[in-house]
């Protein structure tokens, strides 16, 4: 048989048509995690903010005009799901995934405003922040994986406040400077509870995710005790 240069080239083309299971195959591994926001009454809460947590990165999305929500592509592994919306408490619950697409879930929201303290005997004119713990997350672009702040609940910042990072007794410590800034850097992936504390003010917790993905960037508003009246178990995390 007689081989020609315009049958190799012909050939190399055909293969080249054939569909391998290189990078673009996998992109579409995974599977899917759907589910619906409702409130008290079984009304859907459409807009509902509903993040997911992983040691890899965030993924966020918001439920559609019948509530609905979904995240596709999905690796197997432990996932947290977080939904927020004005006027509701928030909810958080821990999913693991794995190679079958778990069943559609429903979140249940309860109406309330969340945090655990109250601001009383506000003059006309004053401003005051809600006291707890804002988290946001960014791409990461170094090796920092937390930058935070610390103010008091008139938006001062607070200097010397301790800020802890713990995750089964594994423990991380740093102290916000003068301008109530703080980070953590070289901390492994997973969820932990972020503590911050300052004489004079009510210890605040919640928890934080370090990702692999993500700058994790916290906002820390401790309230005044001499003020700011708290409840005992009925904190924020």
């Amino acid at each position: 048989m007689r081989i020609t240069w315009r049958s190799v080239i012909l050939l190399v083309g055909l293969l080249a048509g054939i569909p391998t299971s290189g990078p673009v195959a996998q992109s579409q591994s995974g599977v899917a995690l759907t589910g619906k926001v409702k409130d008290q009454t079984g009304g859907g809460v459409q807009g509902a903010s509903v993040r997911l947590y992983s040691i890899k990165g965030l993924r966020e999305t918001k439920a559609d005009i019948d509530a609905a929500f979904e995240f596709t592509h999905l690796d197997s592994g432990k996932y947290q799901i977080e939904v927020t919306f004005p006027g509701f408490f928030q909810v958080t619950q821990d999913i693991e995934i794995s190679d079958q697409a778990p069943a559609p879930i429903g979140i249940t929201l309860r109406v309330g405003f969340g945090g655990h303290c109250t601001v009383r005997g506000l003059s006309e004119g004053e401003r005051f922040f809600s006291p707890g713990t804002d988290n946001s997350y960014v791409k990461r672009v170094d090796k920092i994986d937390v930058r935070g702040l610390v103010r008091d609940d008139v938006g001062s910042a607070l200097a010397g406040a301790a800020v802890k990072l713990d995750r089964g007794g594994q423990i991380r410590m740093a102290t916000s400077n003068t301008k109530g800034e703080f980070e953590f850097s070289g901390v492994e992936p997973g969820k932990y509870i972020l503590t911050s504390s300052q004489t004079g003010f009510w210890d605040i917790s919640r928890y934080l995710w370090i990702m692999q993905e993500n700058l994790a960037k916290v906002t820390v508003t401790l309230p005044d005790k001499y003020r700011v009246p708290c409840f005992e178990g009925s904190g924020p995390i």
